[in-house]
């Protein structure tokens, strides 16, 4: 079908085979270390520091002292595999294993990460530039080709691709060539949890010359693909696999010009499945997509997972790829006329947002969780999901600041909003579970005691008690003065106290209304000077006092006439 692929490699249709769950993967991978015999290979962004990454850690010491010919090698991303050192690592986990003579752990450092950018990005941040994200594990002539990384999440909840390939020498031999030349331009881990570079290339991957290092491996890279190119023969088999390597750093484009064919074609294809881990396409891919074949077939109803089973990314507000592909679409549209490229919004958005040039914010795609929807869920999984939602609130967060650097607003800034009323809402729900456990088991409410307090003034109002992490003494929080029983008349000063003090906050609230009146200056009923207060009548002026004066005496004649 694309005969300008460089290497295309017959297998059999049964040596393929897929796996559906997370922990068949993890399995999977314990079951091929304890029967492998003469190599496994990892390549992946990095190896957790789990019970479940240590289990793997501990099988391959066992496969190492079991069989001394069994030879074992790590391709890891330097800066994933270095952050949490020096004790929470993917270096410090394999480090043991190192005491082997017959194990590698090499981490690739991307060359365009040196000098003064690498100085001043601080960590995550520097694996934006660039990380070793192939995913593959060989295990003799086995190969599994997967998305996950060996982590928990990936062994628990994170449901990915997972492709077995058995007994394909071939195939296992183009892929541990591939790990090889990436290993030897990569920094070494000794047995002291030290990284050096000692590999068999004389470029130093940060320090070296960064033109030298990108010849140097898509050099090694195209030699190996004309070398393997001569090996096609047998093409009777029913199933081909075609491997391509995309990697933008070195100028090797494999995947752009096979997909660039692949929508290019002028066949009549009838259907295109897109899998993917995660729907953000690049511009590039969307216009192929979307210009070419205006139809892109799917479910009806497609769940794109985060981290654990019934997290919805429109549930938690990522609305940035749906943005981009609806007006991708829209642009196609308005151009080609073609009713079909609709389809893509259909699936997407809600009909009414259709050709809407920019939305609301009420509008948009995409809103937080509610507690009645929380409150289905399970502990475990709430526990969760708050870890999620503080990943993802950090991310934004962080996100936001770097774009307020370059003068700039962080796109659909209500995903912080939306994120932050998941995780209020989970508060509330946790909350009442604990409530009502704690009526039931101890007749106690769970929210922390309420008592009344009375300051010295008189005035009383309740508060919540307060954790402290040590005795007043030594924290220098001294308790609130506390009156055991007042009398009435210390009552009605407080009721008394509160409504003058009422009185003076409605008094204020009028003189402001009175003053920013536009027609204060023609109305003369409007024009007299801001009320004062006076907390003693020897404090009032003299014509005050008269004129009260005046005005008891002659309330007092009209009573003494209304008796007689």
């Amino acid at each position: 079908m694309f005969p300008d692929l460089q290497y295309c490699i017959p297998v059999e249709a049964t040596s393929v085979h897929f796996l559906r769950l997370p922990d068949e993967f993890y399995q999977e991978i314990l079951k091929r270390i304890s029967s492998s015999k003469s190599r496994i290979v990892f390549a992946a962004l990095y190896l957790g520091t789990g019970q479940k990454e240590q289990q793997i850690v501990s099988r391959l010491q066992t496969a190492c002292s079991e069989n001394a010919e069994l030879e074992i090698s790590f391709l890891l991303d330097y800066f994933r595999g270095t952050r949490g050192e020096p004790n929470n690592s993917s270096t410090s986990i394999l480090k043991p294993l190192l005491e082997n003579k017959n194990v590698q752990v090499s981490l690739f450092h991307t060359p365009e990460m040196r000098g003064l950018l690498k100085f001043l990005l601080p960590g995550r941040l520097n694996e934006i530039i660039g990380v070793q994200h192939m995913k593959f594990f060989i295990f003799d002539d086995s190969i599994i080709i997967s998305g996950a990384n060996l982590s928990d999440q990936y062994f628990d909840n994170r449901q990915d691709r997972y492709m077995v390939v058995e007994d394909c020498p071939r195939l296992a031999d183009f892929f541990h060539s591939i790990s090889t030349i990436m290993s030897k331009h990569s920094m070494q881990l000794d047995k002291f949890g030290k990284l050096n570079f000692f590999g068999s290339a004389s470029i130093h991957p940060f320090t070296g010359s960064n033109e030298e290092i990108q010849k140097s491996i898509k050099t090694e890279i195209f030699e190996l693909f004309d070398k393997c190119k001569g090996n096609v023969n047998n093409l009777t088999n029913d199933t081909f696999i075609y491997p391509f390597l995309q990697m933008g750093v070195f100028d090797i484009k494999q995947e752009v010009r096979f997909l660039r064919n692949l929508f290019n074609k002028e066949e009549n294809i009838k259907e295109i499945n897109l899998i993917t881990a995660y729907f953000n396409l690049c511009d590039e891919y969307a216009d192929w997509m979307l210009q070419k074949r205006p139809f892109l077939n799917m479910l009806n109803q497609l769940k794109l997972m985060l981290f654990l089973k019934g997290i919805s990314l429109f549930q938690i507000g990522f609305s940035s790829p749906i943005m981009i592909i609806r007006n991708k679409s829209k642009e196609v549209a308005k151009d080609k006329k073609d009713e079909k490229v609709y389809q893509l919004w259909e699936f997407l958005d809600r009909p009414d947002n259709w050709g809407m040039k920019e939305l609301s914010l009420s509008r948009r795609p995409g809103r937080s969780w509610t507690a009645d929807e929380l409150r289905l869920k399970s502990n475990s999984d709430l526990h969760k999901l708050w870890y999620v939602l503080l990943k993802e609130r950090n991310m934004l967060l962080t996100m936001r600041e770097a774009y307020k650097i370059r003068h700039m607003e962080l796109p659909n800034p209500e995903r912080i909003d939306r994120v932050k009323e998941s995780m209020d809402n989970i508060e509330v729900v946790v909350h009442e579970r604990n409530d009502a456990y704690l009526k039931l088991e101890t007749g106690k409410s769970a929210s922390p005691p309420r008592r009344k307090i009375t300051s010295f003034a008189g005035f009383t109002y309740e508060v919540s008690a307060n954790e402290y992490y040590g005795q007043p003494e030594v924290t220098g929080v001294k308790k609130e003065y506390e009156v055991p029983m007042l009398d009435d008349k210390a009552y009605l000063f407080q009721k008394l106290w509160k409504e003058k003090e009422h009185l003076k906050e409605q008094i204020r609230l009028q003189d402001e209304y009175l003053l920013e009146d536009p027609d204060r200056s023609e109305n003369p009923e409007l024009l007299r000077g801001l009320r004062r207060h006076f907390d003693r009548v020897e404090d009032l002026p003299e014509q005050v006092v008269a004129r009260r004066r005046k005005e008891k005496l002659n309330i007092d004649k009209i009573q003494e006439e209304k008796a007689i």
